[in-house]
């Protein structure tokens, strides 16, 4: 005769609470605001105005509060923590604050030894649809994309040139990229949302892409080379570095530290060239603040941000601007010139300078996970590591690393 556990009580209603609430609501009702900084709240751990919130989420970039284990990054993790109070008090607090009803009935009786069925986790997040004039922006960046490949114009060939001669890009790069040149200016007749009826136009250049963390197309930024335009970089109007490029799809599961560039060359090539060893992003140019992310909590997950700006007075802000952003920044030397770029057209080895970095930060570069060549637009990971140009060093890095063994 199977023994009967008592009818059970009504459990918390969190994942009601959770899709009522909304963290940056719920911040502004129970923490103070920061002085002199949008978007900011004093956190109640470390005093610092340096958490901030997006809809669901929310994270402190001086103390980590956020990591702290048994609050939670949601809602009601936040009242939590500005209480005090476990997280089933602060969830029934927060339900009050909400007016909605703090519990959820649980039906029917148990079996003793019986688990309830545990439901399998949703799947991510499908790409955006994307928008008219995102749809226009899109067809534009596939053609420019095919017609750099082509090299079929001088234009074209001369883009071609740039990249794989100036900017020391290869095959692999420019198509996971999708870099593409683009003749002359075009205009979409769709118009943009909130734009007063203004269409997206899309300057000529050297363009590149960007793609939210979702999969979906955000934008383009334009490396103006055959045309004597005001500026050297362009957006297409209607675009927003709200992302990190080249993006961070595919990286939920990376535990280590990131680089940090200034621009999309850089970033692209600093991939390219520390295939295996770490990512690198970049906000979008020295005055892309990265407080201004769309997400800047996923940030988080990396333990190190080593920033890497150009060396001038514009990358010099820009560095100072994510070293107030995270305690996770820390400032590199670059291997010599202005930029990456400029270093490795000089003959500098990245691999041998990211080998030292990490050695005086006592991070264990073979400790971490190998990473692994995709060629999705914006889910670039490194070269193949049989690439037979670094052949020679990782069988020199794995002879170092079998003496070491045999000299314990």
């Amino acid at each position: 005769m199977p023994k009967f556990r008592r009818k059970p009580q009504p459990k918390i209603d969190f994942e009601g609470i959770y899709a009522a609430a909304d963290c940056r609501t719920v911040a502004g009702a129970y923490l103070e605001k920061s002085e002199g900084r949008a978007g900011r709240f004093v956190c109640p751990s470390c005093g610092k105005s340096s958490l901030t919130c997006v809809q669901k989420v929310w994270s402190c970039w001086s103390c980590s509060a956020h990591a702290a284990e048994g609050n939670g990054r949601d809602a009601i993790g936040l009242v939590a923590l500005a209480t005090g109070e476990s997280r089933a008090k602060a969830a029934k607090r927060l339900a009050a604050d909400l007016g909605i009803g703090p519990t959820v009935a649980t039906a029917g009786t148990v079996l003793a030894g019986q688990r309830p069925a545990v439901e399998p986790k949703p799947t991510g997040p499908e790409p955006p649809e994307l928008g008219s004039w995102q749809k226009g922006l899109a067809k534009a960046l596939r053609e420019s994309h095919a017609r750099l490949m082509d090299r079929s114009c001088d234009t074209s060939r001369r883009a071609w040139d740039y990249l794989t001669g100036e900017r020391g890009l290869i095959l692999d790069t420019i198509e996971a990229g999708q870099l593409g040149v683009n003749l002359r200016w075009l205009e979409f007749h769709e118009p943009l949302p909130n734009r007063d009826g203004k269409p997206c136009s899309l300057p000529p250049g050297i363009t590149m892409p960007w793609i939210s963390s979702l999969g979906g197309l955000v934008g383009a930024n334009v490396r103006q080379f055959h045309e004597p335009l005001r500026d050297k970089y362009l957006m297409a109007k209607g675009s927003r570095r709200w992302w990190l490029y080249p993006g961070l799809i595919g990286w939920d599961d990376w535990p280590g530290p990131v680089i940090i560039v200034e621009g999309e060359f850089d970033a692209l090539l600093a991939n390219q060239e520390l295939s295996g060893l770490l990512p690198v992003f970049t906000a979008g140019g020295a005055s892309c603040r990265p407080d201004l992310l769309r997400e800047p909590h996923k940030l988080t997950r990396f333990s190190r941000l080593l920033i890497a700006t150009d060396n001038d007075a514009a990358g010099h802000k820009c560095r100072d601007a994510w070293l107030d952003f995270s305690r996770r920044a820390v400032p590199v030397d670059l291997p010599g010139g202005k930029d990456l770029s400029e270093a490795h057209a000089a003959g500098a080895d990245l691999r041998s300078w990211l080998f030292e970095v990490c050695r005086g930060m006592k991070i264990d570069l073979h400790a971490l996970p190998g990473l692994v060549w995709e060629k999705p637009l914006g889910t670039i990971r490194g070269r193949l590591l049989d690439d037979p140009r670094h052949a020679a060093e990782h069988e020199a890095e794995a002879a170092a690393e079998r003496e070491a063994i045999e000299n314990e």
